[in-house]
């Protein structure tokens, strides 16, 4: 499906189709704009219809309804260490590597390998205009004529062969929400000449073994909403959900 746009089914969208052509529409990019609401309670806030004109207001029904930014839930496909893990997001499916030739553990394991194979979003190609492949694959990426995730034993019927990939979109995600941070700030000598580093550089106090760093622990939940401006500080702290200064 990779190789021609509608190659075979000319009336059916292709979404695994990916090329560095301008008038490549790469129709894999709708699902990261796109994405059935979470049914999990405390996902949204749901506003008093009453309260609304339908005619005037954004909020009329059926839009009246906030999200809570809370999509609980999915796994990352970046950070899955334990076989049982993934065994448990594909409910066992991928055991058989004839029928699931990409979509195994361990392949998934060297994919990831090298920490330079992430999987990504569908829309990072347009980051820096190049297709997405096996080197910076996506949920729909091709291994050559194939889906990575698609059923490799269901040829015939469109439905059964993408399963896995329907499965997929709905439990992993390519990104932390919430994830820890490890900072260490050092201090180092600066060059008065150029302004920059000393080359080599030399960390401050290091001839007198008085070597002064400050240390920080920060858990972040990227889903709560703040406001960004240049040179501001508004409501940044807020995702911050555990701090701790370690001298």
């Amino acid at each position: 499906p990779q190789a021609n746009f509608g190659d075979g089914f000319p009336y059916l969208l292709n979404f695994f189709y990916e090329d560095s052509g301008t008038n490549v529409p790469r129709l894999g990019r709708l699902f990261d704009y796109l994405h059935v609401p979470s049914r999990y309670a405390g996902t949204q806030t749901t506003l008093r219809p009453d309260n609304f004109q339908a005619n005037t207001d954004g909020f009329a029904p059926p839009f009246n309804r906030i999200s809570n930014y809370r999509e609980p839930g999915r796994v990352n496909l970046n950070t899955i260490e334990e076989e049982s893990v993934w065994e448990s997001v594909m409910h066992g499916a991928p055991g058989d590597t004839t029928v699931h030739p990409g979509a195994t553990h361990a392949n998934i394991q060297s994919q990831l390998s090298g920490g330079d194979k992430p999987f990504r979003s569908s829309s990072y190609a347009e980051l820096d205009g190049t297709p997405l492949d096996a080197a910076q694959p996506s949920l729909l990426t091709a291994s050559g004529s194939s889906p990575i995730f698609a059923d490799a034993g269901e040829t015939s019927d469109p439905f059964l062969r993408y399963g896995p990939i329907n499965r997929l979109g709905n439990l992993v995600g390519t990104r932390s929400n919430v994830y820890a941070v490890w900072m260490t700030l050092g201090y180092f000598e600066v060059d008065p000449t150029t302004g920059g580093l000393a080359s080599p550089p030399v960390e401050a106090g290091s001839d007198t073994g008085e070597i002064e760093r400050h240390r920080a622990f920060y858990i972040i939940d990227r889903t709560i909403p703040v406001g960004y401006e240049n040179g501001q500080d508004h409501n940044t702290d807020d995702v911050f959900r555990v701090q701790r200064h370690i001298e």
